[in-house]
């Protein structure tokens, strides 16, 4: 993921939502009295001190210097601001950087994410393109991924890559191209690991997802709500097989995108359960009851997974923030706070992302 400038998101709480400015919009010293405090030991209540966006201090009855806004969060919980690491936007998508931070703010998401195509050789102009975009429209931070589609010409860039910030990419196993270099792409991965950079891997086996679509058109099955079918579990178990071979072979971590059935998992469980620096995340569609289809059903697997949250995500909480926004926040209603906190349409096209 980006490289952190900052070891917390911005706290956030029910009365920080419904108030002006989470990021630039903020004084050079908060302080959010009397909440209750959401830590990762636990919960205290008392006091928190933000200086110039960063958690400072916690504690009880904290003297609040001249230039200090105070909020009373009686009856609140306060939270570290929530991190969204695989956000789709701009484009054809409905959201851009703007409607997509507010989106992800009025939930207590602080920082969101979005994917860089690469062309060629033009690493440096593509991160510096998104990156102005960023700044220009963004509210909340965000964190940049490039996709990487043909490995030869970015691995020798990579460090500076990783020096710019950018300690994250992507790679689509479901692309033919990815069949057609995999030597290329294990080098890809191997450098990658060695810079610091994370790889984040969409895991589908493309020989096995594009028959199945041809021979599902030709029986006339190619509307939409044949999509879950098209798409077999067995595409994504072989898939996610290969990945963790290659984060062995290799000795990279590996972060396997939107994992969605309970034989892939598996897969990964027991990857884990090796040592090997496999790491995955899913969404709430895939462990929604009635989702039978991708068997991650409450009470089937989630309900009983043998290890930690640090190795198993949703998507948040896996990243800290890459590029800082500059923007204030809108003020938010009580409903909008009551919305999803991601946009709600992550994808366009064909495959997920």
């Amino acid at each position: 993921m980006a490289r952190p400038t900052r070891l917390w998101a911005p706290a956030v709480a029910v009365a920080v939502w419904l108030s002006a400015g989470v990021a630039a919009g903020q004084p050079t010293e908060l302080i959010i009295r009397n909440g209750t405090i959401i830590t990762d030991a636990g919960t205290v209540q008392g006091d928190l001190r933000i200086r110039n966006g960063l958690i400072d201090e916690m504690g009880e009855r904290l003297v609040a210097g001249s230039s200090a806004r105070e909020i009373d969060a009686s009856g609140l919980l306060v939270l570290p601001g929530g991190i969204d690491p695989h956000v789709h936007l701009g484009g054809n998508r409905v959201d851009d950087y703007t409607s997509g931070s507010a989106a992800a703010l009025a939930g207590g998401i602080t920082t969101i994410s979005n994917f860089v195509t690469i062309r060629g050789d033009q690493v440096g102009k593509a991160m510096a393109q998104a990156t102005a975009q960023v700044e220009t429209e963004a509210i909340a931070d965000v964190i940049l991924h490039p996709i990487i589609g043909d490995p030869s010409p970015v691995t020798p860039q990579l460090e500076a890559l990783a020096q710019a910030g950018h300690t994250s990419l992507k790679v689509f196993m479901v692309r033919e191209s990815f069949d057609r270099d995999v030597p290329g792409f294990l080098n890809l991965l191997a450098t990658a690991g060695d810079t610091g950079i994370l790889t984040m891997l969409h895991c589908e086996d493309a020989a096995i997802v594009s028959t199945t679509a041809e021979r599902f058109i030709t029986e006339g099955r190619g509307a939409l709500r044949y999509y879950a079918d098209a798409r077999p579990v067995l595409a994504e178990v072989v898939a996610t097989q290969r990945a963790v071979v290659f984060s062995e072979a290799t000795g990279a971590p590996v972060y396997v995108v939107h994992l969605s059935s309970e034989g892939a998992l598996r897969v990964a469980e027991e990857a884990q359960a090796r040592g090997l620096p496999v790491y995955v995340e899913t969404r709430p569609i895939s462990i929604s009851p009635g989702n039978a289809s991708r068997d991650l059903t409450p009470g089937s697997t989630w309900g009983n997974l043998r290890f930690g949250p640090s190795r198993t995500r949703t998507r948040s909480g896996t990243a800290s923030p890459g590029i800082r926004s500059t923007r204030s926040a809108p003020t938010m209603s009580p409903t909008l706070a009551s919305r999803s906190s991601t946009p709600a349409r992550r994808y366009s096209g064909t495959a997920p992302g």
